[in-house]
C-alpha cells in the first residue's frame, strides 16, 4: 500500500539558523540540489547560487541578506558534509562506528 503524502506537490518548509534566530525556509532541500547540481563550482558562486534560489521561494529582507547567506552557506556546508559521511556532530573520539 502506497501513502500519499496529505498534501502532494506542497514545499516543505525546514528550520535552519539566521542570524542566531532559527527561521523557516521553504524549499530548502530544492535550493540544496541546485547547488550540488553544480558543486565544482567555487564556494563564492555557490553562495551566490544559494542566495538567488533562497530568494526565489522566500522573503529575505535586504539589511538581513548577508545573516541569510551565511546561515545558508552553513547548512549547505553541513548538508554536504553529512552526505560526504563526515557528520561534524560526532567528535572524533566517539564509538558509533561510523568512521567518525
Amino acid at each position: 500500500m502506497i501513502i500519499e503524502p496529505c498534501c502532494p506537490g506542497r514545499t516543505v518548509t525546514k528550520k535552519i539558523i539566521i542570524g542566531g534566530r532559527e527561521v523557516g525556509i521553504s524549499g530548502l532541500d530544492s535550493i540544496f540540489e541546485k547547488a550540488f547540481e553544480m558543486d565544482d563550482a567555487p564556494d563564492e558562486l555557490l553562495k551566490e547560487i544559494l542566495l538567488a534560489e533562497l530568494k526565489e521561494h522566500n522573503y529575505v529582507p535586504d539589511p538581513a541578506e548577508k545573516d541569510y547567506s551565511d546561515g545558508l552557506w552553513k547548512a549547505f556546508s553541513e548538508e554536504k558534509d553529512r552526505r560526504q559521511g563526515k557528520d561534524s556532530s560526532h567528535r572524533a573520539c566517539c564509538s558509533c562506528k561510523r568512521g567518525c
